[in-house]
This record gives structure tokens, C-alpha cells and sequence, in this order.
């Protein structure tokens, strides 16, 4: 009779332990999903922010330094959140851009 408790005893932690097991890996998946889809939200927002830097200074024709720094911060969190492709381009143009205006532009 105690072995047979002991093999129902054995069985019912095994289910218990497998179930658990179970529901902490399904919430995981889940987890990570919201975690790639907020990981990639966050990299459309910050492509954005570079591509409106480098159109503001591209139409002024300068980049305040206050907006390089701005742009340096979004192009490295992007960097590490995996971004790439043109936006490398768009931040080296935009960083050659003078930090004020031209001269004629500040006597106006």
C-alpha cells in the first residue's frame, strides 16, 4: 500500500512540476514577444528622430550642437537595439553640418 502511494504521490508532483514548467515557459514566450515589439516600436521611433534631425538641419543648413548631442544619444540606442542601413549615413551627414548658422543668417 505505501508504494503505491509513494508512485501516486510521485506521479501528481511530476504532473505539477511539468505543468508549472509549463505555464513559466508559455509566459516567457509571451514576454519576449512584447519585449521584440517593444524593442522594435522604440527603433521606429528613434529612426524617426534621426531622420527629422538630419531633415531640420539639411533644410536650415546647421546642426546645433545641442541637436548633435541629441542625435548622438537616438543613434546609439538605435545601434544597440540592432538598427542599421541608411540611418549610419544620415548621422555622418548630419554631424558635418556646421553647429550655427551662416553669418549673413544671424545679421537677419
Amino acid at each position: 500500500m505505501e508504494e503505491v502511494l509513494d508512485a501516486i504521490l510521485h506521479n501528481a508532483v511530476s504532473v505539477i512540476v511539468a505543468a508549472a514548467l509549463g505555464a513559466v515557459w508559455v509566459a516567457l514566450r509571451h514576454i519576449w514577444k512584447q519585449m521584440r515589439a517593444t524593442q522594435g516600436g522604440l527603433q521606429c521611433v528613434l529612426r524617426t528622430t534621426i531622420i527629422d534631425i538630419h531633415n531640420r538641419a539639411l533644410d536650415k543648413g546647421y546642426c546645433r550642437i545641442y541637436e548633435k548631442e541629441n542625435l548622438t544619444h537616438a543613434y546609439e540606442a538605435y545601434k544597440a537595439l540592432g538598427g542599421n542601413g541608411v540611418v549610419k549615413s544620415l548621422y555622418n551627414e548630419t554631424m558635418e553640418f556646421p553647429t550655427e548658422p551662416e553669418a549673413e543668417e544671424n545679421e537677419n
